[in-house]
């Protein structure tokens, strides 16, 4: 699941011709990697 997100993520980033994206809130970081702090 998290995988595809990702993938998602860089599908996008390549269309919209962009080399990175930002991702600030714990939230989506969690949304996106499934990694979550204690």
């Amino acid at each position: 699941m998290f995988k595809q997100r990702i993938q998602q993520v860089r599908q996008k980033l390549s269309k919209q011709k962009l080399d990175a994206i930002w991702i600030c809130d714990v939230s989506n970081i969690c949304y996106l990697t499934g990694f979550s702090t204690p």
